[in-house]
């Protein structure tokens, strides 16, 4: 009599059955050969902030792009949320899912097994931060040796611990310094951090800082010029995206190391090489929260919101028929894939940024392009 043989597992049991052991929580390396299922659900959930942005709430918007799937509205759960919240995560529901694929292919099975399905969310979500935490560990211990140095004072040390950082140091002040304000800035730097120190001035997300811009290209009358387009901003994204060795190198692209960068480890999920608004909102974010005090990771800093703040930079790239969206994306294109003439990108999903406060440097520069003809926002 033949032995008989029994099927291969499907990876939606191997994946409880890991979580149910002690492989669900031991972490190790592997390669995409060698991945459990459960291991290939970690992998994917790293890359979500590194491609949607580090405030996308895995289980809600799962959850309840699911329920609406399934012919529910998931007010039960999701009674709390406001409108704004559920449309903003409805339209975060595919791009999210395209992500973590192993979750859209099992999808099926987790409706039937709803605590297991929190328990996968669980872990994306912890994958999703760890991604973000490691990509704040690559900033952090860089940024001092990218930032230019005010003359007159003594230069930061490279390992500047966070505390020293922010407002405490006038290099670092001069670079989370609305650009708007700069000249005041430069006139007393003294008085000038004194005042935010004592709580005399407030920081908004609204407060386009200083290293979002090219210094050689800033105008006040055209704050466009150089927007985004700071050596800080690409050598960020560059040692984020193309690994930290090429934010040393004159030459775009990938040009080796030890490891392979996150798009050749992710080339997977970037069916088309792209460089995306959420992309350089994100950088933008780990870049103001590396140059700051604050010690650790919080989607708030006093009066400045980093949730904001993202989603102010994602909406500059709204209209993409301007040229200044386009050739800011280019830019990132030919950097980071070597791809000078790539096709540019509109946001994946409207983020419904707030009105611009009053006076604040994103409400000049939203001024100047309504002035343009490009008009502002609709919030």
């Amino acid at each position: 009599m033949l032995p008989t043989t029994q099927a291969p597992k499907r990876p939606y049991d191997r994946i409880i059955e890991d979580l149910n052991s002690s492989k669900g929580s031991k972490k190790r390396r592997a390669s995409q050969y060698t991945r459990t299922p459960l291991e290939a659900l970690r992998h994917e959930g790293r890359w979500i902030p590194r491609a949607l942005g580090p405030f996308v709430p895995v289980h809600a918007v799962v959850g309840l792009g699911a329920a609406q799937e399934n012919g529910h509205n998931g007010d039960a759960l999701y009674a709390h949320l406001t409108p704004k919240e559920r449309q903003e995560y409805l339209k975060l529901y595919d791009p999210l899912l395209s992500i973590i694929s192993g979750v859209k292919r099992d999808m099926a099975q987790y409706r039937e097994d709803p605590e297991s399905f929190a328990r996968v969310l669980d872990m994306m979500t912890g994958a999703s931060n760890q991604g973000r935490t490691d990509d704040i560990g690559t900033i952090k211990e860089r940024v001092l040796c990218w930032i230019s140095f005010v003359p007159g004072f003594p230069p930061i040390l490279a390992d500047t611990v966070k505390i020293q950082r922010g407002l405490k140091s006038v290099h670092c002040a001069r670079m989370l310094c609305p650009v708007n304000l700069l000249p005041e800035f430069d006139v007393d730097q003294a008085a000038f951090m004194a005042k935010y120190e004592e709580g005399r001035m407030d920081l908004t997300a609204d407060d386009f800082p200083a290293f979002l811009w090219d210094a050689t290209h800033l105008d006040p009358d055209n704050l466009e010029a150089g927007l985004l387009r700071s050596q800080v901003m690409l050598k960020a994204a560059r040692a984020i995206y193309t690994g930290p060795d090429s934010a040393k190198s004159p030459l775009p692209g990938y040009d080796g190391g030890k490891r392979p960068p996150l798009i050749i480890v992710y080339r997977a999920k970037l069916p088309v090489q792209k460089f995306t608004p959420e992309m350089v909102a994100y950088v933008a974010v780990l870049v103001r929260f590396s140059l700051s005090s604050q010690n650790t990771w919080s989607g708030r800093e006093g009066t400045f919101c980093y949730e904001a703040f993202f989603k102010n930079i994602v909406d500059l790239f709204k209209n993409q028929d301007r040229e200044w969206c386009k050739e800011t994306l280019q830019w990132y294109q030919l950097w980071i894939f070597n791809r000078p003439n790539a096709p540019t990108f509109a946001p994946i999903c409207d983020l419904l940024p707030k009105a611009p406060q009053e006076g604040s440097s994103r409400a000049l520069l939203l001024g100047q392009l309504a002035q343009e003809g490009d008009g502002e926002p609709e919030v």
